[in-house]
């Protein structure tokens, strides 16, 4: 994992009684943010959501 700058991963998808998908995931970002260094930083990871509507557009 400290070879890649960041990922993300999405973990699990539910509809919505809207009809709305909710993707939920995880990014890893580099703790260090100098990008002479943040190849081999550790990392944060950090929750992330995504509210898909009918049109397939995101927010």
């Amino acid at each position: 994992m400290k070879l890649l700058p960041t990922s993300s991963d999405f973990l699990t998808g539910i509809q919505l009684k809207d009809n709305r998908i909710a993707l939920a995931g995880r990014v890893f970002i580099p703790i260090n943010k100098s990008a002479a260094k943040n190849i081999n930083s550790p990392r944060h990871n950090i929750a992330f959501l995504v509210l898909i509507d009918k049109n397939g557009n995101f927010r």
